[in-house]
């Protein structure tokens, strides 16, 4: 058992140790929450010699709509262990909600927003009071919270009106809808990821919806699809209670080489409770929409971003950017 060192002596720390997220220990029956965030690893995003590349290869590859599918497996356990985050920062809230203090490893004073993981060294606390507070690194951080069967996590593109005029490509069908929650809402692109943490499983889906062209503006009516090969998800790990991995996605118009590919590339991590983590960059056209699952739980909202003119698309007019966490 993980143990917190105060002034009053060791306290235990209580909960399912295999959880990294957050903690409780009590104190004269008095309950605390302690957080730990951690720095997420560099990301390297893609150059645009790299999502060029991309984009082309789901062009090449268009044609009927059974090139937008596909669906892959990962056995967990054949994967690496993912590498273990440095600690930035620990917080200590009391029961009256009230912040006691942060510790702030990186001596940057700055406010932590990305997902805790478990601790890699002793850990010392100094509430206002005075009183004091330290983490052994011994131990995985635990967590009061129930185990959770499996993860699921989507981040999908659409367009929200009934048709988008591209100018110089015509007029084109779009998704005419709002946000939506539904796995099975219109799309132009779709990636699903779900870890299965009973059977030591990762499954990922890729999309694309068919681009339908209409008879309008001097243009012909026309269908095709794009290919997934547009959408590459790398750098799978996992250990027994948190996975992560990267998605890249640069997905053209296959009936309109003037316009430039839907791309993004983001950092997903998702832990063993439920809770999951989203890092990253992309054009700000069309509207994107991230979502969360867990077992025996509603979907939860990650970020929903509205987009900007289809003129950028080639050009840039400023990327979107997420860093959020859900627990």
């Amino acid at each position: 058992m993980a143990l917190l060192r105060t002034p009053q002596g060791d306290v235990p720390i209580t909960g399912d140790t295999s959880d990294p997220f957050y903690t409780t220990y009590s104190d004269s029956g008095d309950i605390y929450r302690v957080e730990v965030w951690r720095a997420d690893a560099t990301m390297t995003a893609p150059s645009s010699e790299e999502l060029e590349s991309l984009a082309e290869e789901s062009l090449q590859g268009a044609g009927a709509p059974s090139v937008g599918e596909a669906e892959e497996s990962i056995d967990l356990t054949a994967v690496s262990v993912p590498e273990v985050s440095r600690m930035v920062a620990v917080r200590v809230t009391g029961p009256d909600s009230s912040e006691l203090s942060v510790y702030d490893a990186a001596g940057t004073g700055a406010t932590c927003t990305t997902a805790p993981v478990r601790l890699t060294t002793d850990v010392e606390l100094t509430a206002l009071d005075g009183s004091r507070f330290m983490f052994t690194s011994d131990q995985p951080q635990p967590s009061g919270r129930a185990a959770n069967d499996w993860n699921l996590y989507y981040h999908r593109t659409f367009i929200p009106a009934a048709k988008a005029n591209s100018v110089v490509c015509g007029v084109f069908k779009g998704d005419n809808r709002t946000w939506s929650t539904s796995l099975s809402a219109s799309h132009r692109t779709q990636v699903t990821a779900r870890i299965d943490w009973a059977a030591k499983k990762f499954t990922m889906t890729r999309l694309v919806g068919t681009t339908h062209r209409l008879a309008e503006g001097g243009f012909g009516a026309a269908s095709k699809t794009a290919s997934v090969s547009g959408i590459k998800i790398t750098g799978v790990s996992a250990s027994s209670t948190y996975g992560r991995f990267e998605i890249t996605h640069s997905v053209g118009n296959p009936l309109c080489s003037l316009a430039g590919p839907i791309s993004y590339h983001e950092v997903v991590s998702m832990y063993k409770t439920g809770a999951l983590s989203v890092q990253g960059s992309g054009v700000q056209v069309p509207n994107h929409e991230w979502y969360a699952m867990k077992a025996n739980a509603s979907v939860r909202t990650i970020q929903k971003t509205t987009a900007k003119d289809f003129f950028c698309l080639s050009v840039n007019c400023g990327n979107l950017q997420i860093l959020k966490s859900v627990a």
